[in-house]
């Protein structure tokens, strides 16, 4: 996943996609509405990831970071899936429970990135 927090997120409700841009310079494409966990990460941020927009109608995501960069992604042209993960209640970084593991979190005091 993401190594650092999510900034901003942006939906596609045509796709059902939701991106998500972290403090990492990472951009995530998750695909919800395929229920098949596909995920695409999207490279050209150099720094945190301030600010995500998308435009159904010209299938573009515009991204910004503290960068100082402006990036027009072309979401309608085919991408490599993200490899696969694996499955973990905890975070495979800080080994922190993750949000769903409620009972964990509480036991621990504290909550995976």
């Amino acid at each position: 996943g993401q190594g650092g927090s999510i900034r901003c997120l942006a939906w596609d409700g045509h796709k059902n996609w939701l991106y998500s841009g972290s403090f990492d310079s990472s951009i995530f494409v998750w695909d919800i509405g395929g229920r098949q966990g596909r995920v695409w990460e999207l490279h050209g941020h150099k720094s945190k990831v301030t600010a995500l927009v998308y435009s159904h109608k010209y299938s573009r995501l515009i991204s910004t970071g503290e960068d100082g960069k402006l990036v027009c992604w072309d979401m309608s042209k085919s991408r490599l899936e993200t490899p696969d993960w694996a499955e973990s209640d905890n975070c495979q970084l800080c080994n922190r429970p993750f949000f769903w593991n409620v009972k964990s979190m509480y036991e621990q005091k504290q909550m995976g990135l």
